[in-house]
């Protein structure tokens, strides 16, 4: 692939996360939901630094100064932190920007600083609320172990004694009050904890005088290899979780402060947590916007929130919509049996998928249930039915991979829920990932229920992603799902599977041929067309075919979330690439390829994005649409989403992403509109069953 018409994953994720900030920067949005942007911003960005920069780091560790690889990963990272300086500069204004807009409502957040003038108030809130509760301790010469966790805000402080640096350390608790407010003359006075106990450090360490003071934040490497693990069901687990214990002790890649932050001081801190690199930020707004939780919970509890005032401050919370057709219905396994579903979330409840789940684990007919889980939530109903079914003689079967990076833990407990409850359980396959959405029910004549989806069984995310499933009686999609879970299960158990695209055999030499037959379409005369939906298209074997497709004239709409390594627009190369990316009230987490025009169109939904990991070293199911009113209904998905010009950013050559101008054009939210389709569509089911 030539250079004209690429960009680095890694600096198109920064991008991606600037976008996320920029989201915040919309006057027109209420306050809490600006500050929650900028929350996810922050939040995006040290997971960025966890994964991919802590894997970069490592990938360095293993190579000699003097390779072109050491060269190119230093390069990398030297872009990484010039990208990322701008995104944070971005992210502190629009921080600001909002502090300016919140003094409207009556709400000034305090931009502390150490000499800030002294209040009773304050004094007292610190004495009784805050000082109680913090352990500081002073750091030894001699003390070879400092950890400080990744997340965690600590305090710093520098003392002169005996013209010899000593050091001191606090840590704050993660459950102390973030906010201290006041009222004032002209609303309520915001002060942040953080910025309290940084201005009273002095007090905390017994009045000894401080020489320089500060808080700091560090982000650890949190790229473990778990399949050293590997071994048989218990000893994974055990295993596993001693391995998880290291990620608290990696080295730091990354840190962010507050306050004075050099000569000593930092020598110290980087000497003693051993901190790699240079990615060392002073940060402008707080370290932990958790913050924004206690404002909100306070204004709402102190009645500021009115109904005059809340389209400025707060956003309305959306409940997903009930679906009246299939809530009407008697039995979700009969409907099912009769006509294919199509469960859009969050624009529709999960109440459906979780009725069919509590329906199969009590009904005599069903005879086996095979799951696949990635991440679900703590008490989940889902987990529960499945141990029901279980106890109910159920033959279950349920692969749960316990590598969801950061919920290992949580899914390690699953599945010795599901294990206890008489389930059969499998914890993944050596080398690969088990990333599909997958559910098979057999009953006991023979027929067959499959769902497969693009989005996790979570019944917490499920109203903040949003995702499509599919749930079919077709006797041969039962029979590739018996054959994925021998495969998965069995290790190794392979044939040709007639309907469902399987990864990490099939599916890539499938999705290229599809690619394929557009081209041969235009060498015929003929109208070439390809539409994407994914949250990252980053496999260069996939991106040079696009490229190949985009010179012979196939027309391609790419709807990219986060990371895209395809510049558009590239002239000789992707001219007839368009790329579009949209940040929204909910995350877009839908996988959609489109292939075609009209009534022979080819519609794919799957868990499968177009990434190196995704199609060559995971399991991925994805499935071929062929219910006419469901294919109907995901293209007008896709095309409600070209049409976005509100929350959608186009990406030009260079790879940077502009908002619409769209004041002489009818406005259209492509979220906001799925939101109302949920409503019509109840609308219409209700007429049709009084006529």
């Amino acid at each position: 692939m030539k250079n004209s018409c690429y960009i680095e994953r890694d600096i198109s994720l920064v991008r991606f996360n600037k976008r996320v900030a920029e989201e915040a920067s919309i006057k027109t949005s209420p306050i809490f939901e600006r500050f929650k942007f900028l929350s996810i911003f922050n939040s995006n960005m040290r997971e960025f630094y966890q994964i991919r920069v802590g894997s970069m780091f490592d990938d360095l560790a293993k190579e000699k100064e003097d390779t072109e690889k050491y060269r190119n990963i230093e390069n990398l990272l030297s872009q990484v932190l010039q990208e990322t300086k701008k995104a944070n500069s971005f992210a502190a204004k629009t921080y600001f920007d909002i502090v300016e807009d919140f003094q409207k409502f009556g709400f000034n957040l305090i931009n502390f600083s150490m000499e800030i003038e002294d209040s009773k108030p304050l004094k007292d809130y610190f004495k009784k609320n805050v000082l109680p509760i913090l352990s500081p301790r002073i750091v030894a010469k001699n003390d070879v172990f400092m950890h400080l966790e990744t997340d965690d805000v600590t305090l710093a402080v520098e003392f002169a004694k005996d013209g010899k640096p000593v050091f001191g350390l606090c840590s704050l608790p993660g459950n102390m009050e973030k906010v201290f407010i006041e009222k004032d003359q002209s609303g309520f006075s915001v002060h942040l904890v953080e910025d309290i106990i940084l201005k009273y450090a002095d007090k905390i360490f017994g009045g000894m005088k401080i020489k320089q003071a500060c808080l700091i934040k560090l982000v650890r490497n949190a790229d473990i290899d778990v399949d050293e693990a590997r071994g048989n069901v218990g000893g994974y687990r055990n295993m596993l979780s001693l391995l998880l214990n290291r990620r608290s002790s990696l080295y730091p890649v990354r840190i962010d402060f507050k306050g004075d932050f050099s000569g000593d001081m930092k020598n110290f801190i980087v000497k003693r947590t051993k901190f790699i690199g240079n990615h060392i930020f002073k940060s402008k707004s707080p370290l932990d916007f958790s913050f924004v939780k206690d404002i909100e919970d306070f204004a709402h509890f102190a009645g500021i929130v009115t109904k005059s005032n809340l389209k400025g401050l707060d956003s309305v919370k959306f409940t997903p919509c009930e679906n009246l057709e299939y809530q009407n219905a008697p039995s979700i396994i009969e409907y099912a049996k009769e006509k294919d579903m199509l469960f859009n979330y969050p624009y529709n409840t999960m109440k459906p998928f979780l009725r069919f789940m509590e329906e199969c684990s009590v009904n005599k007919a069903v005879k086996v249930i095979k799951m696949t889980l990635y991440r679900v939530s703590s008490n989940s109903a889902i987990v529960n039915s499945l141990c029901k079914a279980a106890e109910n003689g159920k033959k279950v079967t349920v692969l749960i991979e316990l590598k969801a990076r950061f919920d290992e833990i949580n899914n390690i407990e699953v599945s010795r829920q599901l294990q206890q409850a008489g389930c059969s359980v499998h914890l993944g396959v050596a080398g690969y990932k088990v990333h599909s959405k997958i559910v098979t029910v057999e009953f006991k004549d023979k027929s067959a229920l499959t769902y497969i989806g693009t989005g996790n069984f979570h019944e917490v995310t499920v109203k903040l992603y949003s995702d499509l499933g599919i749930l079919t009686a077709d006797p041969i999609v039962a029979k590739d799902a018996n054959m994925f879970f021998d495969e998965i299960t069995l290790k190794g158990a392979e044939d040709h599977y007639e309907k469902l695209l399987v990864t990490p055999h099939y599916c890539k030499n499938q999705l290229l041929d599809l690619v394929d037959n557009e081209m041969l379409k235009v060498s015929k005369g003929k109208k070439g067309s390809i539409t994407i939906k994914c949250n990252a298209l980053t496999h260069v074997e996939f991106i040079e075919k696009l490229v190949e497709a985009s010179k012979v004239g196939v027309e391609i709409q790419l709807i990219v979330r986060g990371a895209c390594m395809l510049l558009p627009g590239v002239l000789g190369e992707t001219e007839n690439i368009t790329l579009r990316s949209i940040v929204g009230e909910f995350l877009e987490h839908t996988r959609i390829y489109k292939f075609g025009e009209g009534a022979t169109a080819k519609i794919i939904i799957g868990s499968c994005d177009i990434m190196t990991r995704n199609l060559d070293h995971r399991f991925e199911i994805s499935y071929m649409v062929e219910d006419k009113n469901i294919k109907s209904k995901i293209n007008n998905i896709l095309k409600v989403q070209l049409k976005d010009n509100v929350k959608a950013r186009i990406c030009d050559s260079e790879g940077e992403y502009y908002t619409i101008n769209c004041e002489k054009k009818r406005k259209v939210h492509s979220q906001n509109y799925m939101k109302r389709r949920a409503v019509t569509e109840n609308k219409k089911f209700q007429k049709s069953i009084k006529k």
